[in-house]
């Protein structure tokens, strides 16, 4: 299921690795193992579940270690549509 959503995937990856994202999340074989596996993220979440999400983590679990990083809203949009072109086998 393909989702649209106004936003620069290969940006969006960027902006996942400079925060460190990948530090706790895995994406394929690379990443680590706190936050949860996200290569299939999109075949699970729907868009407004990941911006909301994204925006404030404690809202979908309050005891979670995932900060809040003040995303811009270009830089929101561009950190889902990567979540959003992740499928498995992916990166």
């Amino acid at each position: 299921m393909a989702h649209a959503i106004a936003g620069d995937a290969p940006e969006g990856l960027r902006l996942f690795r400079q925060r460190g994202c990948g530090l706790c999340n895995q994406v394929g074989l690379e990443g680590g193992a706190v936050g949860p596996e996200l290569t299939a993220v999109a075949q699970r979440l729907q868009p407004a579940y990941l911006q909301r999400h994204l925006l404030d983590p404690r809202l979908s679990r309050a005891e979670g270690p995932e900060p809040r990083y003040g995303w811009t809203a270009g830089e929101l949009a561009d950190v889902t549509a990567y979540l959003l072109s992740l499928r498995p086998g992916s990166r």
